[in-house]
């Protein structure tokens, strides 16, 4: 991770999710994205007690959020940080997948 952030133009990049995340909430496309996900799923890595928690997707403004989402579903991946895809992939694909037969039969 440290020699992949390292690459040209890499950090900028990273960030693209974020700025999107904000400056889409006045454009046409952010608004049609919004309204495309009636059931979201959120994974996010509850970290092990030698790392400090995952601070970039905490558990409760997820809970406290869930009446503009009631279909949607969260999952806390014990044992993974931030990067629970990369952290615990068997856990992370087997909660996708169980969410995507849910979604689409």
């Amino acid at each position: 991770m440290r020699r992949a952030i390292q690459i040209p133009s890499a950090a900028h990049s990273a960030l693209e999710y974020q700025r999107w995340a904000v400056r889409s909430q006045l454009r046409g496309e952010g608004r049609r994205f919004m309204r495309s996900m009636k059931r979201p799923l959120a994974v996010a890595g509850a970290a092990p007690a030698r790392r400090p928690p995952n601070p970039y997707v905490l558990a409760d403004p997820v809970y406290r959020t869930q009446h503009y989402a009631p279909q949607g579903r969260y999952v806390s991946i014990a044992g993974a940080g931030h990067f629970g895809h990369e952290e615990a992939p068997e856990v992370v694909n087997e909660q996708l997948s169980r969410f995507l037969t849910q979604v689409y039969g």
